[in-house]
């Protein structure tokens, strides 16, 4: 999963090895984990700079079947579950505004 911040050039990131949300300069001089998902994968990442916002898609790698779209401040801060009755959420975007998330749910088969 990668979003960039067309603002500070930041990258968000999350990998398969590394399923913490992590934040990266462009030089890639700094890197800190931003968040760490109360699930196994990150699947998407979304930024709204404008805003504040970012938004991720995180699912639980086997076992039981379980998946949510999380946000949280840019920062780290105020993370909270935005919707929990998804399959498998990915392809997170904000609207130009930043008040409304969207995903598509690959399993489900809706936006």
């Amino acid at each position: 999963a990668l979003a960039v911040d067309w603002v500070t050039s930041n990258l968000y990131w999350s990998s398969v090895k590394k399923p913490d949300l992590h934040v990266t300069t462009r030089s890639g001089d700094h890197t800190a984990v931003l968040l760490q998902p109360s699930l196994t994968a990150i699947t998407s990442v979304a930024v709204h700079p404008p805003s504040g916002w970012l938004c991720y898609a995180a699912v639980m790698v086997g076992g039981k079947n379980q998946a949510e779209v999380d946000c949280a401040w840019m920062d780290g801060r105020k993370q909270a579950v935005l919707w929990r009755r998804c399959s498998l959420p990915g392809s997170l975007s904000f609207s130009s505004e930043g008040r409304v998330v969207y995903w598509a749910d690959t399993v489900e088969g809706v936006i």
